[in-house]
């Protein structure tokens, strides 16, 4: 049974960047519980309908939808194609679960009038505004014109109107003050002063001061920013000043490691089909600070077995209830593959690119994740009992103020690459190096061709060619299996040989036969970057780490786990510390195979929810051709120290040698660790 006041319901109406009418459709979402106030969980069928009174009489447009719920959440988007039902004054929406009766009617809010912006043909009387601007040729109070059209105050105000005047006084002229001056009372009498006279004591002031009105430089009498230490008749370290602004009280945070949002969890698997449905257990609240967000992590998925239908799966991030695309400068957001597509009827999968969205407002935000399935047939399976899904979300601060400055270009549009290393079109941005290490990540959907592989490039050169790499391989970076349907080519990895300085990274891609797509008319390709201060900055709070090893590994044997050997890190620790791990090595079989961190020679990380039983505890991926596991994860609660962090793999074919690693191409593995 459903209670009326189990129905937590937030609307929100979202406008494509790219379309000039308003889309008929509204992003829905909300929390389902039942009479003893447990969540609902797994498939439930909701009919949603609309209303233009709290109680009885026809809907005047409803919809039924097969919805996944995720502890009582859920989130859908209602068609609504005859946008003259919102005409109405008032309208009420009433929810019913699973066929039952309808819960109370709630009134529908005015976002949802959003769609008569694009038919209004009257002019709004507006009896009461406060907090906007208004835009208008003239203003009348009682029919006397108050502002001209000129802009000008036109009604005379009287002297008796006001209010603090100095006493004995009738008029301003009385004062005989120049018109460069103005009127101030020094304490006993007024007197006219001239605005350059003035001063400011200390007392006097009571809150804060822009940074944009004080002068900045350095300069005897100047501020100085951006330095190590700051003065006032005496010097603060900057461990004091960052105590001190602890004590102020609660703010943004202002560290990344504070504002870094992760969740790792073990996700049994649901089915859906074609809509978009939330991942379960995805939603999670972070905290920005006006910079760039940079959103990662990886979940499972495979189409049903038994269906033979070529099916294309998708996957978006949300941030309170709306693509993020829209921060990452997608011409159409709200298109199903504007973040890429993977072929799922081949065996399972991984979804994980790391992507970087800018312009997201300082404060809270949730996040969650939604994946969309194009076989109408048959249903897909997004997550699996035994793996973990798992969530980054990284905050940055504005480049212009923090020492890890977060970059980010996104590109729309087909474009074909042959045999040959071919430049991404506009795929490229400037970024100031530290001197410390650069971390970059590619996402770039593929199709056709066979076995592709995409590089970044500093300044024009390959930006494994200072790491030690074999920059002649035209698989430097890894490869994937192109040639069935679409992948998607996502590596991310960290370069330490980055000099101090301004550069451009720009990307190339190409394939082994023939030609292959990259990404298609209205879908996105991704290049996200990271530069952080040299490890050694005893000042820094973030540390950043990363080794390449060359060279091709076989399995000595199916289902058994074996470490890459020589690919290893050793990270330091402090008390407090989240630690990030990223790793990207070619796999090849024929069967399925799988990879995971070790820590200090072991794989089991304190405080984390794997059944470390299950051989597919960290995803599993199908690798009939050469496939890329590209992984990133944060981990908690490891004790200070350093500690050394390794790769190991496993494959289940027993009727080929599975390898792991390749000569030719660089296996990659990284390390971020954040400090309180």
């Amino acid at each position: 049974m459903l209670r009326s006041r189990s129905l937590v319901a937030a609307v929100a109406l979202f406008l494509s960047a790219s379309a000039l009418a308003v889309p008929a459709s509204l992003t829905h979402q909300g929390r389902l519980l039942d009479s003893s106030g447990t969540a609902l969980t797994g498939a439930h069928s909701i009919t949603f309908s609309l209303y233009e009174s709290a109680s009885g009489g026809s809907a005047v447009w409803d919809d039924t939808l097969s919805l996944e719920l995720d502890e009582g959440y859920f989130s859908t988007v209602l068609d609504i194609s005859d946008d003259s039902i919102f005409d109405s004054d008032t309208l009420y929406l009433g929810v019913a679960v699973d066929g039952g009766t309808e819960l109370s009617r709630l009134p529908f809010t005015s976002v949802g009038y959003a769609f008569r912006a694009q038919n209004a043909t009257s002019a709004i009387t507006a009896t009461n505004l406060s907090g906007g601007s208004i835009d208008a040729t003239e203003i009348k109070v009682d029919g006397t014109t108050i502002v001209g059209s000129d802009g000008r105050i036109q009604a005379e105000v009287g002297w008796d109107n006001l209010t603090n005047v100095p006493s004995g006084v009738s008029a301003f002229s009385d004062l005989g003050c120049s018109t460069d001056q103005i009127i101030v009372y020094d304490g006993s009498a007024w007197q006219c002063t001239t605005l350059s006279d003035l001063t400011i004591a200390t007392s006097q002031l009571d809150g804060s001061i822009g940074i944009g009105n004080l002068p900045v430089g350095t300069g005897s009498s100047d501020v100085a920013a951006g330095d190590a230490s700051y003065s006032k008749n005496e010097t603060y370290t900057r461990d004091e000043v960052d105590a001190m602004i602890a004590a102020a009280g609660p703010g943004v945070a202002e560290t990344l490691s504070e504002r870094l949002a992760s969740r790792a969890h073990r996700q049994d698997s649901f089915t859906w089909d074609r809509n978009w449905q939330p991942v379960a257990g995805s939603f999670i609240t972070f905290e920005s600070a006006g910079g760039p967000v940079g959103i990662g992590g990886s979940n499972t998925f495979t189409e049903n077995s038994g269906d033979n239908d070529s099916t294309e799966l998708g996957c978006r991030n949300m941030i309170d209830g709306q693509p993020a695309a829209f921060y990452g400068g997608a011409s159409d957001p709200a298109y199903f593959w504007t973040e890429g597509l993977e072929r799922a009827d081949d065996g399972w999968g991984i979804w994980n690119p790391f992507v970087i969205y800018d312009g997201i407002p300082e404060g809270q935000h949730t996040f969650h994740r939604e994946c969309h399935d194009e076989d109408t047939d048959r249903d897909s399976y997004i997550g699996r009992g035994g793996s973990i899904t798992n969530f980054v979300i990284e905050p940055y601060g504005p480049p212009s103020s923090s020492d890890v400055k977060a970059y980010h270009k996104s590109v729309a549009g087909r474009q074909s690459v042959g045999t040959a290393y071919s430049s991404v079109n506009n795929l490229n941005t400037q970024i100031t190096a530290s001197g410390g290490p650069v971390r970059i990540s590619i996402s770039v959907p593929m199709s056709g061709g066979s076995h592709s592989s995409c590089r970044p490039l500093i300044d024009g050169v390959p930006a494994g060619q200072a790491e030690g790499d074999n920059t002649g391989s035209a698989y430097q970076e890894g490869l994937l299996y192109t040639v069935d349907g679409w992948a998607m080519f996502n590596r991310t990895r960290v370069y330490n040989n980055v000099s101090a300085g301004s550069h451009n990274v720009t990307v190339e891609c190409r394939t082994d036969s023939g030609t292959v797509n990259l990404s298609n008319t209205r879908g996105q390709m991704d290049l996200s970057i990271v530069t952080y201060p040299d490890p050694s900055d005893s000042n820094t709070k973030v540390r950043a780490y990363g080794t390449s090893k060359l060279g091709q590994q076989n399995h000595t044997g199916a289902n058994k786990w074996e470490a890459y050997s020589g690919l290893s890190l050793d990270v330091e620790v402090k008390s407090g510390t989240k630690l990030e791990v990223g790793y990207s090595i070619p796999l090849y079989s024929g069967s399925t195979a799988t990879c995971r961190p070790t820590l200090d020679g072991g794989h089991e990380w304190p405080g984390q929810p794997d059944n470390y039983g299950d051989k597919w505890s960290e995803g599993l991926q199908r690798t009939d051709g050469w496939m890329l596991w590209d992984k990133m994860r944060v981990y908690e609660g490891i004790s200070p120290g350093t500690h050394t962090i390794g790769v190991e793999c496993l494959n289940d074919s027993t009727s080929s040698t599975p390898r792991m690693g390749r000569n030719d191409g660089a296996q990659a593995l990284w390390a971020v660790a954040y400090d309180k």
